[in-house]
């Protein structure tokens, strides 16, 4: 996949995302279906993206190094949190950027930041990580997440990876 056409699925992304949250603010807006009908819409198609970028990103590349296919797997897991896509850190995949930004970032807010400390303790291997943002709380975070922070989680849970 071209980085223009990962760009624009990203982009989509994060318009469904809006979308989701005007629907949950104003469930009256939505006219033809009810709100429900279009948030399914909404999900599967947002599922759908999120299968052709993991697909995109997990594929063989021929001589690649194997240090390169950690770096892209770890960049892969981060944007599949919503509110971790295009912060500093991620792509390419900086683990020190990333905690410097959860630390610093005034567009920290308590989900992102979850998100940021579980991808650090994945990097890791542990919990106990030179980590300036904190270290990570399964339960804390599964309270705080949106069903989208949430699904990416499970995802990796299903099929757990330490670089």
């Amino acid at each position: 996949m071209e980085d223009h056409e990962l760009d624009a699925l990203c982009e989509r992304l994060n318009e469904i995302d809006a979308d989701l949250a005007d629907i949950h603010r104003n469930p009256d807006r939505v006219r033809d279906d009810g709100p429900i009908e279009v948030q399914e819409r909404l999900i599967a198609e947002s599922l759908e993206i999120e299968r052709r970028i993991t697909k995109a990103m997990f594929a063989a590349r021929p001589g690649q190094s194997e240090s390169v296919d950690k770096l892209e797997m770890m960049a892969a897991l981060a944007e599949s949190f919503p509110s971790l896509r295009g912060v500093p850190g991620t792509r390419p995949w900086d683990q020190y950027k990333l905690d410097e930004w959860a630390t610093s970032s005034g567009a920290v807010t308590a989900g992102s930041l979850m998100a940021a400390r579980f991808v650090l303790m994945v990097w890791s291997g542990n919990n106990n990580g030179p980590w300036k943002c904190g270290q990570f709380d399964m339960a804390e975070a599964v309270g705080r997440w949106d069903y989208r922070h949430q699904h990416a989680f499970l995802k990796w849970a299903r099929k757990p990876f330490y670089p």
